[in-house]
């Protein structure tokens, strides 16, 4: 079971169980090698302008983190075997819990102030 508490989701990704998770050094790695911010990353996605390379270079330091030995080979051929929607919805997923781990909404976070 993924441990929320420490930034942990768990999805299902080509019928398999697998954890998650993005350490602060894993997200540095992740904007370097695309040249943007996790949050641009995060609003081109809900924009719809997302590529095969964002989903990789997403995915793989993220299921490494969530204790998953796995190439990045290994991750795009777990990609190609999932699907791209498969994949897509999975990184949504792990950068949601990434960007706002409490899961609140914006909503809640301005009745509270």
């Amino acid at each position: 079971m993924a441990n929320p508490l420490k930034g942990q989701i768990e999805f299902d990704l080509a019928g398999k169980s697998y954890k998650a998770r993005l350490t602060i050094e894993s997200i540095v790695g992740i904007e370097q090698s695309l040249s943007m911010s996790l949050l641009k990353v995060a609003q081109k996605m809900s924009e719809g302008d997302v590529s095969i390379t964002h989903i990789i270079n997403i995915l793989h330091p993220a299921l490494r983190g969530g204790g998953n030995d796995l190439s990045m080979q290994q991750v795009m051929v777990l990609v190609d075997n999932a699907g791209i929607i498969e994949a897509t919805t999975a990184v949504s997923q792990i950068l949601g819990q990434t960007l706002n781990p409490k899961g609140e909404s914006q909503d809640t976070k301005k009745s509270e102030t």
